[in-house]
């Protein structure tokens, strides 16, 4: 399989943007977290099993592995397979015990350390997810950039798809139509948006549907984050099968 990288992203043309809008919506979900309280990080998320605190826990460790993936880099003899670390569902769940004042600083501290990390990424290099994907450095902040949003969505405070603003919904649109553990879970279909960005997703079939419209709302469809009633309201096959 094709190594996943920028060069395969077309849509993103310009890394000093990029970097820039990762900071905005970084500043974005921080800005909501800040007003939730102890009480509320405990409550139900949009994710099936998970509390708000589980995905502010889940963002910090994804830091924490990325950050721990580029210092493996930086040591690795050459040949040597990199693999991003695990995420272990018991430092998750020791992580969502913290209070809301643990959380929102975890959450600010691993993003600005991140952020510094991106940073200074050279020279680049390959490594291995944990569902075997290829993947290249140049792309871990769309990476970052697709966690930061999409779990956003997913804290139920406010934030939905349609707050998904050009050119980061065609970023992700793309991104995700190339990730197997998103395009393999969709529904049988065909997508065409917007801006262009066309791919086939789901089970390979003759008679797919073709679903097209705004980059954000077939972001919102393909990855689940959006309600049935307005899968079909956009013409697509509705999901529920949250990567």
């Amino acid at each position: 399989m094709e190594t996943l990288g920028l060069r395969r992203l077309t849509s993103v043309t310009n890394f000093t943007e990029l970097a820039k809008h990762k900071l905005e919506e970084t500043s974005k979900l921080l800005g909501d977290t800040i007003a939730i309280s102890d009480e509320d990080w405990q409550k139900p998320s949009l994710l099936p099993g998970w509390t708000r605190a589980h995905i502010a826990a889940h963002l910090a460790i994804h830091a924490e592995n990325t950050m721990q993936l580029v210092r493996d880099a930086r040591v690795a003899p050459p040949g040597y397979q990199l693999r991003m670390p695990r995420q272990s569902s018991e430092a998750l769940e020791r992580a969502s015990e913290r209070s809301a004042l643990e959380l929102q600083v975890a959450l600010d501290t691993t993003a600005g350390q991140l952020n510094q990390c991106l940073q200074s990424i050279c020279p680049s290099f390959t490594f291995q997810t944990a569902d075997g994907l290829t993947v290249s450095s140049d792309i871990l902040t769309v990476l970052r950039l697709n966690e930061t949003v999409l779990h956003h969505i997913d804290l139920g405070c406010g934030q939905t798809i349609d707050d998904v603003s050009q050119p980061v919904a065609t970023w992700l649109l793309e991104l995700n139509t190339l990730l197997p553990s998103v395009r393999q879970n969709a529904p049988a279909a065909r997508i065409v948006s917007d801006s262009g960005i066309e791919a086939q997703v789901g089970p390979d079939r003759i008679s797919a549907p073709t679903v097209t419209g705004p980059d954000n709302l077939l972001l919102g469809w393909l990855t689940g984050r959006m309600s049935q009633e307005r899968m079909l309201e956009l013409g697509a096959p509705p999901h529920d099968n949250l990567p």
